[in-house]
């Protein structure tokens, strides 16, 4: 400030500028559009500030910014018909449509369901899935049984929804049906029911898996003056024979090679 503004204060002629000392202040501007932007410059100061965009729809006349594509103002059409993908044809951005659901399956692209996670309510399927227990000796009956697990199917888009344990009342679960009689041979239940078939083979009676029970006895040691390293056993009640390898550790040792 020189010393005629500070005895007689800023001359500002109306303006944003002192003519005297060539201080600025923040009022009674001369704004002008900057071109391509949403900016207004001061032609005496070189101010600038940012002003609301003008939308033309989703786009913005004067900066061209597009508008995310949650927000209105787009001109949204789906992208083909047996797709629930949109797209605005002023901006050309891409969103995720309605589905049209019938139950599980949207009819108008296909999708299931399945990728949904709200599935359960208090311990309840919900109906959006149209849900039954597994068929008796399907793949997932069978997988139950292997597993101990409970299964439901959605009859409509073939969805599998999982349970790691049953949810038992009477020895029959109420979510699935089945009764724990079906898990005899299943190892967290129950063990096998064994019947000796001949050969040194055992069949269960419950399940119908076959094993083999032999009774082997060491016929050859390995040969330490050779490289040599194998094991050679025979069961001396059938005659079936198998080889171990010394030079494996504990956790690998096992009738490998037959």
């Amino acid at each position: 400030m020189n010393f005629m503004c500070k005895v007689f204060g800023h001359k500002w002629n109306g303006g944003c500028t002192c003519v005297r000392c060539n201080q600025k202040r923040n009022e009674n501007h001369k704004w002008e559009n900057i071109p391509g932007t949403c900016k207004m410059k001061c032609t005496v100061c070189g101010a600038e500030k940012t002003i609301p965009h003008d939308w033309d729809g989703c786009i913005c006349k004067n900066c061209q910014e597009v508008k995310d594509v949650h927000l209105a103002g787009h001109r949204w059409r789906y992208l083909e018909e047996n797709s629930c993908l949109m797209y605005c044809h002023k901006c050309e951005q891409n969103k995720m449509g309605n589905h049209k659901w019938d139950v599980c399956v949207c009819k108008r692209c296909g999708m299931k369901r399945e990728t949904y996670a709200d599935q359960l309510k208090n311990g309840k399927p919900l109906l959006k899935h149209i849900w039954r227990p597994p068929l008796k000796d399907d793949v997932w009956w069978k997988e139950s049984t292997r597993t101990g697990m409970c299964y439901l199917i959605c009859d409509r888009c073939g969805f599998v929804w999982k349970f790691y344990s049953h949810d038992w009342k009477d020895d029959v679960c109420q979510r699935c049906g089945r009764k724990k009689e079906d898990y005899l041979c299943n190892e967290q239940m129950s063990s096998h029911k064994w019947e000796k078939i001949g050969d040194c083979r055992k069949k269960c009676s419950r399940c119908g898996i076959i094993a083999y029970d032999h009774d082997y006895l060491v016929i050859d040691s390995p040969n330490h003056l050779t490289e040599d390293s194998w094991y050679k056993y025979r069961c001396k009640n059938c005659g079936h024979e198998a080889f171990e390898n010394s030079n494996m550790d504990s956790r690998q040792q096992g009738f490998i090679k037959e």
